[in-house]
């Protein structure tokens, strides 16, 4: 077990590239290729609906990609790890600024995928 230094902090980053390339590169892109189609069918809040439980469950598979030295962290499997020092390096890679700085491509890829479901069920439903 070793402590929080350079190169466990190092290994987060390019963990964390990895997850950013995951989530941007994986389901962002495909989340909005699916709202895409999606909207070229008949029932778009279907298909949607459809195409959300897929993603969900492609994000279950995703978890491994996860940053293992975070997990590690997270666990206080390394010594020398005390709250503040584990919420700092929380708030720097999964904060709300670093979520829309880091993600912005899996941010709207969910995001429209998850409107053309539920606009269609809002419409097919009279709420809208």
């Amino acid at each position: 077990m070793s402590e929080i230094n350079e190169d466990t902090l190092n290994k987060i980053e390019a963990e964390y590239s990895k997850w950013g390339e995951y989530l941007n590169g994986g389901l962002g892109l495909l989340s909005f290729s699916f709202g895409l189609s999606c909207l070229g069918t008949p029932r778009p809040d279907i298909t949607g609906s459809i195409s959300l439980v897929f993603i969900i469950i492609f994000s279950i598979y995703g978890k491994e990609h996860f940053p293992e030295k975070l997990k590690e962290l997270r666990k206080k499997e390394l010594s020398g790890v005390d709250e503040l020092t584990l919420l700092r390096i929380e708030k720097r890679y999964f904060g709300i600024s670093a979520l829309f700085r880091n993600f912005p491509v899996y941010l709207i890829g969910w995001t429209f995928l998850g409107l053309v479901a539920i606009y269609g069920v809002a419409t097919n439903s009279g709420w809208l």
